[in-house]
């Protein structure tokens, strides 16, 4: 018998089904950052072993022979590619150090398709960490976090600009660039969504440091970026977090952790040097109560007000024009705000309101976002839900979401005002709503159990698995959902979310050491 006979028939009895045990190989590996659902195949990549795994969840009876898909040094992280007409990953890798032993190995962005082809981009020398995207999913810009061990020296304002619509050896394909001027570090990257900018539709590169804000125009990088000081009341640096941008005029709107201002930017054509952006912002600081934590846009695209609310327990809503300020009393603080078009039991007009809650409340504040000019007490609406609030899931379904506790899920129906908690036994290690099939799938942590709760009937149910739960990683649409399991050979259960139970799960076993079985024989 042949070593890849012999090591096929290995494989064969390590898939299983859910319920069957098989023995652990002797060929550790660990996964690296998250798994990722390429249309009807997980992607797990491991750094350890320059390999990804490509598993189609689809299968009848799950194969350990996975499609192998070769990484360059380093990879750190993985997530989907953004747009509807992209089935791609894109992996960012940060290469390798040059020793006495081995040379050094340059850091790229690997983009895997689910068929398993890869391209990759060559970024340089630099110990990128961090990825960002347009919403399109035409630009991905990588840069230096901080938090992972880089070079000797590492030029922290350094980045690259990959343009994913041109292959990798093309011209302007691979930009790489350093702030010219900045007086401190950009801390966090993001890419505005297209914008109206002196008579052209343009993506912009919004660098956020701790006293400036950056502009790039991306279909012009050969200019030099625009650096604007932000300025703070009592000497404080705003530290910008929080950018939002207009729907069809070139505004943008930003706030920091550091300020009790929102700052209003409008860009204005200029052409007075070729070598700079052929726009200049004018900036308006907008006063917004004690140090705010989130805000929204709402009102007319050609007119929108700002909602801000933040630790002085107010919310404000502000004419960014004239500066106009509407102030409403909230029960508590406020860290999050959500807007919804919808009834409420006293109106039954659809209108803008807002779901307003902060970290760790038990209660959820609806403001009726039109009453707050007329009569602003009273356009303020309480609801209780007896457990601190964690976080919140939207979900499909009208004028409803999730909220989240640490040991319990509540459905909050927003029209209604009424919420239906579900407690759960353990802490909740991840939630996902299955919009086909209207049901909200959650895992405990390091517990081999995965819930769901049927949000037509009400009714919960419970999957026992042969192990603990890592990941859960949806493919609702082809009625399926993927659970990884912490294993150093690979091991991942199916279940099919039409009828979830053992009877129907399948489970695959070994495939990180077929990867390197497959390796050593070629």
């Amino acid at each position: 018998m042949t070593q890849r006979k012999a090591i096929g028939l290995l494989l064969t009895l390590l898939t299983t089904a859910c319920g069957d045990h098989s023995r652990d190989l002797d060929k550790p590996v660990t996964l690296t950052g998250n798994p990722v659902a390429l249309n009807e195949r997980l992607l797990l990549i491991s750094a350890e072993s320059r390999q990804g795994f490509l598993l189609d969840v689809t299968q009848e009876k799950l194969s350990a022979q996975s499609k192998g898909v070769e990484l360059p040094f380093g990879a750190l992280r993985a997530e989907r590619r953004r747009g509807r007409d992209h089935d791609e990953a894109l992996v960012v890798c940060a290469g390798r150090r040059g020793s006495a032993k081995e040379d050094a190995e340059p850091s790229m962005l690997a983009v895997i398709a689910s068929d398993g082809q890869v391209r990759n981009y060559e970024l340089g020398g630099a110990a990128f960490d961090t990825l960002v995207q347009s919403d399109d999913g035409r630009y991905a810009v990588l840069y230096h976090s901080g938090e992972n061990a880089g070079r000797t020296l590492q030029n922290v304002n350094e980045l690259a600009v990959v343009d994913l619509t041109r292959e990798p050896e093309a011209a302007g394909a691979v930009t790489s660039t350093t702030p010219k001027g900045l007086a401190h570090a950009f801390e966090h990257a993001l890419v505005s969504p297209e914008l109206p900018i002196a008579g052209e539709m343009r993506r912009l590169l919004v660098l956020l440091s701790a006293a400036e804000i950056t502009l790039f125009d991306l279909g012009h990088l050969e200019r030099l970026g625009t650096i604007v000081e932000l300025g703070a009341r009592e000497g404080r640096m705003p530290k910008p977090t929080q950018v939002l941008f207009g729907s069809n005029e070139p505004v943008l709107y930003v706030r920091g952790d550091n300020a009790d201002d929102v700052f209003v930017f409008r860009l204005e054509a200029r052409s007075d040097d070729p070598t700079l952006n052929d726009f200049r912002p004018t900036l308006n600081p907008l006063g917004a109560g004690k140090t705010p934590r989130d805000m929204a846009l709402f009102g007319p695209p050609e007119n929108p007000q700002v909602l801000v609310v933040g630790r002085s327990a107010e919310a404000r809503t502000i004419d960014p024009r004239s500066g106009k300020t509407q102030v409403v009393t909230l029960p508590g603080p406020a860290d999050h705000v959500r807007l919804f078009q919808g009834a409420s039991p006293k109106d039954t007009q659809l209108r803008t309101r807002a779901l307003v809650y902060g970290d760790g409340s038990s209660n959820l504040v609806f403001i009726d976002l039109e009453g707050t000019r007329d009569r602003p007490d009273r356009s303020v609406e309480t609801l209780e839900l007896g457990n601190a609030v964690s976080g919140v899931i939207e979900i499909d379904r009208p004028n409803a979401l999730i909220v989240t506790h640490s040991k319990g899920v509540t459905l909050v129906d927003l029209e209604q005002r009424t919420a239906t908690p579900v407690a759960a036994k353990d802490a909740l290690e991840g939630a996902l709503f299955d919009a086909p099939g209207q049901r909200l799938w959650v895992a405990t942590q390091a517990q081999p159990w995965v819930a769901t709760f049927d949000l037509r009937s009400g009714e919960t149910g419970e999957v026992p698995l042969d192990a603990n739960v890592q990941h859960l990683v949806p493919f609702f649409e082809a009625g399926r959902l993927a659970i990884v399991h912490p294993s150093t050979v690979g091991y991942v259960t199916v279940l099919d979310t039409a009828s979830p139970s053992r009877d129907t799960a399948r489970s695959v076993r070994g495939f990180l050491a077929a990867g390197i079985l497959d390796r050593g024989d070629e």
